[in-house]
C-alpha cells in the first residue's frame, strides 16, 4: 500500500478531501497541504530550514524517518515537525567550523 494517490489529480479534486482515494493517500494529501500552507505562512523558512538541516548523512536520516512519520502514521504529531528541524538545524551549525 502506497500512501502517495495512486492517480494523478483532476481539476474538480478538492484535496485532501477525495472520495475516491483511501484514507492513506487523503492523509498524505492533507500533510501536503499543511505543509505547504506551514511554509507560506512562515514566508517560506521552512523550506529554507528543511535544506539547511539536511546538511549531513545523519540529519538526512532523521529527516526522512520524520517524512514517514508524518505521511505513514495518522497519529504522528504534526507539530513536532517544527522542534525537529529546529534541533537538525543546531546540529548542523554546531558541526561547523
Amino acid at each position: 500500500m502506497s500512501p502517495l494517490p495512486s492517480r494523478v489529480l483532476r481539476e474538480r479534486d478538492s484535496p485532501p478531501n477525495i472520495p475516491d482515494l483511501s484514507a492513506e493517500e487523503n492523509h498524505t494529501l492533507r500533510i501536503f497541504k499543511w505543509m505547504d500552507s506551514m511554509n507560506k505562512v512562515l514566508g517560506g523558512h521552512l523550506v529554507q530550514m528543511w535544506r539547511k538541516a539536511m546538511c549531513s548523512e545523519k540529519t538526512r536520516e532523521k529527516g526522512q524517518a520524520l517524512l514517514q512519520g508524518l505521511v505513514l502514521d495518522p497519529k504522528f504529531a504534526v507539530t513536532g515537525l517544527m522542534s525537529v528541524l529546529l534541533e537538525m538545524t543546531t546540529s548542523c551549525f554546531a558541526n561547523v567550523s
